[in-house]
């Protein structure tokens, strides 16, 4: 559905029973007065955003063959160690969604995560595309991209008015939860009710304040989780030291923020200049979402704060010219050496680039440096006191993505933090205590309600995102153009699952879509690539194969094997 909506609605506070659309683009007239400005607009000069209908998405989904099987997941998997943290649903928030009465107590009920992002149209346009997704989270780590649905679109030169965005999404959302989809899963004999849950809002702080109608990071009492007031340092953003220093700056002891408080600052904040509550600037549409607690359901995020923030940040302090800290301009081939001798498994999909062009790494890059390989690369390059400080970070966000984690875990990555924390603050001084720094202790909370990071990170809506962008050719129009990409889309891939289309046609568009790696063969689940070479086994090999009462007189040898989702392979 086409809303428009008046340029000048771009306004902070909006009271969420306000109609603040002009209404359905189909159902207006050629002239349309805005009841708030008064000005007469044309129609067809009107800006507009598009949402989609959830609803019908997934009801198309849950119909698709072998969805059933996918989205039980959940039900049938089975963990490495019962006390650990290794998927979403072992976290507390989750759990209590599971219990008997909750919402997800059903095997037919399901989570989602939300998502919104400002991605720029292209480098030279001030244009910016929100889109607005869900992403289920009870089938597999690797399918869940093919279970992310598009909910709204916004496109224009200014943010979203985010109480009017979010609007359909919130009235859409409850009703899913209230009444459910009723389909029939196969080799069922009755219909099942499948509701869906709202489970967490992931986003970036440039998003997360609006969505919660909260002050952004610049100012005063800007972190959603908590009231850290923040220390003005002259001009630009407030700064988030982590101990107060009377007489230079001084503060309360910030503490964890609640839904209680948070909406009753939503309702006793007042639309003027400084009218916020602690940062709370307003009513917020989330705040109509059934079964959404306005502190627990926000996650941190890990690309933005952890290393695109604060591995990025710190890196380029290292590569600083003449400091205590820097790396020695002497000692930077040294690093760049070690980088390139770097040898990274193939679950590593960027390989490593030197940090000379560092400006250019991208999310993942930096991940990997951060976690995987900075250390080794930069031991005896600069003083050991900096290279333990740095260590506290990377060993923190290792601990907080492992596959299994642990409470002890959680435990040693909260004093990493804490610890890293104050040192940064002692070594970097407090203008460079910047929120991305502040934000990464809240990190424990989140891993704690919702598991690992990884299954609560916005890298998956990255790419998703680049779809978007990658469906719009030109200035004029963008949102049609998404549009007309998402049906065809939608076309290609249900075209091969329907009944009455002839074989032919069923291939040729199935081929359209086909971007599956040619499998040689299958054996006890690992799946070998390529074109295997045929020859006689060595006798080593012979003996290994006796003692699993194996005879055989060929062979055939792979050079990759994909298994468990991991691909190995042999040196050529």
């Amino acid at each position: 559905m086409e809303f428009l909506f008046c340029k000048k609605q771009h306004f902070e506070f909006l009271q969420i029973d306000t109609p603040a659309s002009l209404g359905l683009y189909d159902a207006l007239p050629d002239h349309v007065v805005c009841e708030h400005c008064e000005k007469t607009h044309r129609k067809r000069e009107v800006k507009y955003f598009v949402t989609f209908s959830l609803r019908k998405q997934l009801e198309k989904f849950l119909n698709l063959p072998g969805t059933s099987e996918i989205l039980n997941y959940s039900n049938i998997r089975v963990k490495n160690s019962d006390d650990c943290y290794e998927d979403i649903y072992d976290g507390h928030k989750y759990c209590e969604l599971r219990e008997e009465g909750g919402p997800l107590h059903s095997p037919y009920s399901f989570s989602y995560n939300i998502n919104t992002d400002g991605v720029s149209l292209s480098e030279s346009s001030q244009t910016e595309a929100w889109p607005l997704y869900i992403r289920l989270n009870e089938c597999k780590p690797t399918l869940r991209q093919k279970c992310v649905f598009i909910a709204a679109l916004w496109v224009d030169k200014k943010k979203p008015n985010f109480n009017l965005f979010l609007k359909n999404f919130v009235d859409e959302g409850n009703g899913l939860l209230e009444n459910g989809i009723q389909w029939t899963p196969p080799g069922a004999v009755e219909e099942v009710t499948s509701i869906f849950c709202p489970a967490c809002l992931v986003v970036d702080a440039k998003a997360r304040a609006p969505c919660l109608n909260m002050k952004d990071v610049t100012g005063h009492y800007g972190c959603t989780f908590c009231t850290h007031v923040g220390v003005s340092r002259g001009r630009g953003p407030v700064k988030f030291p982590v101990r107060p220093n009377p007489p230079e700056y001084d503060f309360e002891e910030p503490v964890l923020r609640s839904d209680d408080s948070i909406r009753n600052g939503m309702m006793t904040a007042q639309p003027v200049r400084d009218g916020d509550v602690l940062g709370v600037k307003g009513p917020s549409q989330l705040m109509r979402l059934l079964n959404f607690d306005l502190f627990v359901n926000q996650v941190t995020d890990d690309l933005h704060p952890w290393f695109e923030g604060v591995a990025k940040f710190h890196t380029e302090l290292m590569l600083q010219r003449r400091k205590p800290w820097s790396i020695p301009s002497d000692e930077l081939p040294t690093v760049n050496r070690r980088i390139h001798l770097s040898v990274t498994p193939t679950t590593l999909s960027r390989k490593p680039r030197d940090l000379s062009v560092s400006n250019q790494w991208t999310g993942t890059e930096w991940r990997n440096w951060l976690i995987n390989y900075s250390i080794p690369c930069l031991q005896g390059t600069i003083p050991r006191r900096y290279l333990q400080h740095w260590s506290l970070l990377a060993n923190a966000a290792y601990l907080l993505h492992k596959s299994s984690i642990s409470e002890e875990d959680l435990n040693t990555a909260e004093r990493c933090i804490r610890s890293y924390s104050e040192t940064f603050e002692d070594y970097f001084g407090v203008d460079n205590m910047r929120y991305n720094l502040h934000v990464l202790i809240h990190s424990v909370i989140s891993v704690r309600n919702w598991g690992p990071m990884w299954a609560h990170s916005t890298f998956p809506f990255e790419s998703m995102n680049s779809k978007v962008l990658n469906s719009i050719f030109s200035p004029k129009d963008p949102i049609n153009q998404v549009l007309l990409r998402l049906q065809m889309v939608s076309l290609v891939n249900t075209i091969p699952l329907a009944g009455n289309i002839s074989e032919e046609v069923r291939q040729l568009v199935g081929s359209l879509s086909d971007k599956t790696r040619k499998i040689v063969t299958t054996v006890n689940g690992a799946h070998f690539l390529g074109s295997g070479t045929r020859r006689l086994p060595t006798n080593a090999e012979l003996e290994l194969l006796r003692r699993r009462n194996i005879e055989c007189d060929h062979i055939t040898e792979y050079y990759r094997v994909l298994h468990n989702g991991i691909e190995f392979r042999s040196p050529l």
